[in-house]
């Protein structure tokens, strides 16, 4: 028996009305049962749009904004607000990357094998 686990990192569109989201890393673990082994499959994603990230230190909460696209970072405001209509055109428009990446990649992650991890 194989048993999958899967594991999703998400960025919130910034300045999105309804804190949209959209998926920026996605992973998998596999494990054959059968015959012991471990699989990994890990694929980052770079939507061309700015996400809020976040991050604690000290119990002081840290945001900026980033493109992982462009690369460029700049400071978070939280006033700022887009367009309602922009972040659904961007949800609707990473759907359809995303769908397009699978099947170009015919449905396939590539899966590295890990021996099995004695504790």
């Amino acid at each position: 028996m194989k048993i999958a686990f899967l594991d999703f990192e998400f960025g919130q569109i910034y300045g999105s009305y309804r804190r949209d989201f959209l998926v920026t890393q996605a992973g998998v673990l596999l494990y054959d049962t059968d015959n012991d082994i471990f699989k990994i499959a890990e694929m980052i994603l770079k939507p061309d749009s700015e996400l809020v990230m976040r991050a604690s230190n000290g119990g002081k909460l840290k945001e900026w904004v980033i493109n992982y696209h462009t690369k460029k970072s700049f400071p978070y405001d939280k006033k700022f607000k887009r367009i309602k209509n922009d972040s659904k055109k961007l949800r609707q428009e990473w759907v359809i990357f995303l769908l397009a990446f699978t099947f170009t990649n015919n449905l396939k992650l590539k899966l590295s094998t890990i021996k099995k991890v004695v504790y």
